[in-house]
């Protein structure tokens, strides 16, 4: 499956996509999610996200694919990470804040969930969250937050 076919809304030649990692105050935990294994990079565990649509901004794409994915609405903080760019795709990553853990409500994308302390990932991670987690800047965000 392309690129394109992944994402058919977005306008760009360069597709763009945004997602978002949610760290929980109450228990310094980060929530991962596993994708389905009929998706690319299939049983993989990563933050949640998708194709930046047409006349969205990467933070708006950001909170629409947070809902779509978890069924979570209440307000968060949001702030960016690291921006991953490859030939054909750029992803930007963000940090969502939120006082307490939450039990997403998963959508046919993913079929599982964890809650976990940073640096205690499950295996296998994800291509795109691994590249997250080793940006010296993402990185030093998140274990000050731990």
């Amino acid at each position: 499956m392309t690129i394109r076919q992944l994402f058919p809304l977005i306008s760009s030649t360069n597709p763009t996509a945004a997602g978002c990692l949610f760290f929980a105050r109450n228990a310094a935990t980060v929530l991962l999610v596993l994708r389905s294994p009929d998706s690319i990079e299939g049983n993989t565990w990563c933050g949640v996200g998708g194709g930046i649509e047409i006349g969205e901004t990467p933070e708006e794409a950001c909170r629409r694919e947070v809902k779509e994915e978890t069924g979570y609405a209440e307000p968060y903080e949001l702030s960016p990470l690291y921006t991953h760019e490859e030939p054909g795709l750029t992803f930007y990553n963000f940090l969502g804040v939120v006082e307490e853990e939450f039990e997403p409500e998963l959508n046919r994308e993913h079929t599982d969930f964890l809650w976990v302390r940073y640096g205690e990932w499950p295996h296998p991670l994800h291509p795109g969250f691994q590249a997250l987690i080793s940006d010296p800047y993402s990185n030093s965000i998140l274990q000050e937050m731990a």
